[in-house]
């Protein structure tokens, strides 16, 4: 946990429940087709960074450091499948790398590690 940020609701959690919310929303994710599920998936994992206490500048490097790949497999995806799937895979995984980062900025290492 980073002792520079602002205390979130997601700090009072267990890591239990925080990683059982983590695999329900990949699993989620994978079962709930279309673009715009995608994108309300990414907005959730957005919130829930938010929820973290992640700042909005942690939050801005996490989506530029992701943006090469991202990039790059948005159009590997639509040149293959077409926008739309490019755009749901790529959403997906954003929003699963914000939900990660959620649990791992509200959560102490010893306390995953436990």
């Amino acid at each position: 946990m980073n002792t520079g940020t602002r205390l979130g609701p997601l700090h009072r959690l267990s890591p239990g429940p925080k990683l059982l919310g983590l695999i329900a929303l990949g699993i989620a994710t994978a079962l709930t087709p279309g673009w715009a599920s995608a994108l309300a998936f990414l907005a959730l994992g957005v919130a829930l960074a938010a929820l973290s206490g992640m700042g909005a500048r942690a939050a801005g490097r996490l989506g530029l450091g992701f943006a090469p790949v991202a990039a790059l497999l948005f159009a590997f995806q639509a040149w293959q499948r077409g926008p739309a799937i490019a755009t749901e895979v790529v959403a997906e995984l954003l929003a699963l790398i914000f939900a990660a980062s959620a649990v791992t900025a509200s959560t102490r290492v010893s306390d995953l590690l436990d």
